[in-house]
């Protein structure tokens, strides 16, 4: 039976769940300091439900409709009566039985998109891989910048990038999320958080997480969408290295072998576009939190690949990794191709 929460504090919970990935967001609310955030959730909205629809929507929360567990709860596939798919998550709770329902993510998260496409049945082209990152970004952004007080995630990954119907990019799993102040430029915290292969090199010298560092994470999320590889492989890199080196030493000799062949296979022409969306990468990764962009700037240099203001498609490019002073850029000297000349 569902019980009704204490009134002196109200729960605020949104997200978005997959197969096997859960997106949760839950604040806590008192007084007169409520969250302030800007919230898009369904886009209709659903009708009242009771405890018996959802029941019935499971079929009794029965095994056949269980998609996934989590340590938070087990997660139920679910056709309401209108015809819409959810998933209904059910939250072990020691005090009380909670049921969250969330919109139904059809392709699970990146990570499950880009390592087993066969079994999601969906393989990206540069296009959607371009706009999970634009919406992966965006997600970061209104975090960061629109949240009052800011979030920090301190876990992004693939694994937590949800994909929809539409390809549309969802930033999920805020179990190991924390707000700061908007003066703080930091927030100590007594355990190191994150996943290996996507934690700032700064997170293992002390135990102050920033938005920066959510920024370094996301630079090694582009570069999955632009290599195809994970962020740790001991086959592509070694039992003592990671996709980050693995791209710094490959472009040392030829900064196009780093990417997906599976995109220039399809064509070869966004070779300059992919190093463009690299050079954001690696501005993201660089080893000084203080000389990464913010996720606005980030987003801001998006815009400008797709404004065309950057690369000239008539131009050819000669590229090198800069790794200066703890920096990781990408240096692009521009050529005019020898056709243009004639």
């Amino acid at each position: 039976m569902m019980r009704q929460a204490p009134p002196a504090t109200s729960t605020l919970i949104v997200g978005h769940t997959s197969g096997t990935a859960i997106s949760i967001s839950n604040w806590r609310l008192s007084g007169t300091n409520a969250l302030s955030i800007n919230l898009a959730a369904f886009e209709k909205n659903l009708q009242k439900l009771t405890l018996a629809d959802l029941v019935e929507a499971t079929n009794g929360f029965h095994n056949d409709s269980l998609i996934g567990s989590g340590g938070f709860g087990d997660v139920y596939k679910a056709q309401l009566k209108d015809g819409r798919i959810v998933a209904i998550k059910k939250l072990i709770h020691v005090n009380e039985e909670r049921l969250l329902v969330y919109e139904y993510m059809k392709y699970g998260s990146l990570e499950d998109v880009l390592r087993d496409r066969k079994r999601i049945g969906l393989k990206l082209n540069w296009t959607a891989r371009r706009k999970i990152a634009v919406g992966a970004a965006r997600g970061l952004a209104f975090l960061h910048h629109n949240c009052i007080p800011h979030i920090i995630h301190r876990d992004m990954k693939s694994s937590n990038v949800l994909i929809d119907e539409q390809l549309e990019a969802r930033v999920s799993d805020f179990g190991m999320a924390r707000t700061v102040n908007v003066v703080d430029t930091h927030l100590s915290v007594s355990t190191l958080a994150g996943t290996p292969g996507y934690v700032p090199p700064e997170y293992y010298q002390s135990f102050r997480c920033t938005t920066k560092g959510d920024v370094y994470s996301y630079g090694v999320v582009l570069l999955e969408l632009l290599t195809g590889k994970p962020p740790t492989d001991s086959t592509d890199f070694g039992e003592d290295s990671n996709l980050v080196e693995w791209v710094k030493q490959h472009t040392k000799v030829n900064i196009s072998d780093v990417f997906d062949p599976e995109l220039l296979k399809e064509d070869p022409t966004l070779e300059l576009e992919l190093l463009e969306h690299l050079k954001i990468a690696c501005a993201c990764l660089d080893n000084r939190p203080s000389k990464r962009p913010t996720m606005l700037k980030v987003m801001a240099m998006f815009k400008e690949i797709q404004a065309g203001s950057t690369v000239d498609s008539k131009t050819s490019s000669a590229c090198t990794v800069s790794n200066d002073d703890g920096g990781f850029g990408v240096d692009m000297t521009l050529k005019e191709d020898k056709d243009e000349k004639d």
